[in-house]
């Protein structure tokens, strides 16, 4: 790859949320034996530590079920071309109740990450990415938001067209100021356990939505993002035709039928 040299004041951190023994699915996921799941992180996470745009100044791996993580470590020494701080942070999560959504442990991981990482500071931007998946694109993401400075920067699903419709945040990668996440949303996963909501995704849109107009808060990426990896529940190919075709008719939805 070559190198992406912008110059930019921002401390950008990339944190990988990743589960490698989940304990606690409520749904069934083709990818849910830890060794399957361990070469999807290991191949992200090698990809990270060879992505070449130098904003990219730390990787925190941030993983909740305690598994032996020798193998990413090993990984770091060996790969880590660009010299980026790397830690690793590891920890229980919580036991979800039945009929919980998994996005509650996504959240809890961020949550951790937040006050634990010591290269997550006050200055920093996250760079949050589901931690099987990669995205060669997201250079032009960050140029954006050297452009821009916004709180918080996403892809969303929101159109309305007769009785389809579609409305929330695309979690698999999110750029986010430190401070912003702590004020608006740190611990709200707890909707989740209070039946006040039923998803990750729309919940964060329901908190983010109304913030817009008052916060420097981003949407909807104005182009396509390439995803790289493969789905846990589904098992298919984000790169696949058939995922591809599905994401270039969800974009122009969006933008031609937009519900707000």
């Amino acid at each position: 790859m070559n190198t992406l040299s912008t110059h930019t004041n921002n401390e950008y951190v990339l944190l990988m949320t990743a589960c490698i023994e989940p304990k606690n699915l409520n749904r069934p996921s083709f990818r849910a034996t830890p060794h399957v799941r361990l070469e999807d992180y290991k191949k992200a996470f090698e990809y990270w530590l060879n992505y070449p745009d130098k904003r990219i100044k730390a990787i925190v791996f941030a993983e909740n079920s305690g598994y032996e993580l020798t193998e990413l470590k090993k990984i770091a020494d060996r790969e880590n071309i660009y010299k980026r701080n790397i830690e690793f942070l590891q920890f229980e999560e919580t036991e979800r109740l039945p009929g919980v959504h998994y996005g509650y442990s996504d959240m809890e991981i961020i949550d951790h990450a937040i006050y634990n990482s010591k290269l997550i500071i006050s200055n920093s931007i996250i760079i949050k990415t589901t931690g099987r998946l990669y995205f060669p694109k997201l250079n032009k993401l960050l140029d954006l938001q050297d452009k821009n400075q916004y709180d918080f920067f996403s892809d969303v699903r929101d159109f309305s067209f007769r009785k389809f419709e579609k409305h929330y945040i695309v979690t698999t990668l999110l750029i986010i100021k430190p401070a912003f996440y702590k004020q608006h949303l740190y611990d709200i996963k707890r909707a989740l356990t209070e039946n006040t909501a039923s998803h990750m995704e729309t919940l964060y849109f329901k908190i983010l939505r109304p913030l817009r107009q008052s916060n420097r808060i981003q949407l909807g990426f104005p182009f396509l993002i390439s995803t790289i990896g493969i789905g846990a529940h589904s098992n298919s190919d984000y790169a696949s035709l058939k995922k591809r075709i599905e994401a270039i008719g969800l974009f122009i939805l969006r933008r031609i039928l937009p519900a707000s």
